[in-house]
């Protein structure tokens, strides 16, 4: 009944991993809910890895690229939503390393512009905090988050 031979999960995990960066937390689950033993499963993720089809420390740099880029996610968020995915404290590290610094205050300046133009306060000190609230939801440090409130509010 079930036709996804270990060759044919082969075949099927290569072409995914052609097509995007994946790590084991997000292709382990596709592998199992088309058929694959547990074990198989295992043993065809260990073969990726050998074979570099997969690798955390690419996985995780291009994974904060386009959270930090696209998503506009702060550190924090990032290095929590890899932790989940199990990939390691040194990949993460390196790839969150790689963030310039630049582009990531541009970032979140941008975030809380546009956030600013919809928040509803009845006052300054409400405004600052809805924003403070929002940028450390993102994932943004806190620091970094009432510096740029600050440069964008003002400093009364």
């Amino acid at each position: 009944m079930n036709d996804f031979t270990p060759e044919a999960a082969y075949r099927y995990a290569t072409g995914r991993c052609a097509r995007a960066e994946l790590c084991r937390a997000d292709l382990r689950p596709k592998l199992l809910a088309r058929g694959l033993a547990p074990d198989a499963a295992d043993a065809l993720l260990d073969r990726l890895e050998r074979e570099r089809y997969i690798d955390e420390h690419r996985y995780a740099a291009a994974f904060v690229h386009d959270k930090v880029t696209y998503n506009h996610w702060g550190r924090h968020k990032v290095r929590q939503a890899l932790r989940l995915k199990g990939i390691g404290d040194e990949a993460v590290c390196e790839a969150l390393a790689a963030v310039d610094d630049d582009a990531y205050g541009a970032g979140l300046d941008a975030l809380l512009a546009s956030k600013l133009r919809t928040v509803r306060a009845v006052n300054d000190y409400e405004r600052r905090m809805k924003l403070l609230r929002f940028a450390v939801s993102r994932g943004f440090e806190p620091e970094r988050a009432v510096k740029a409130v600050d440069r964008l509010v003002g400093d009364d």
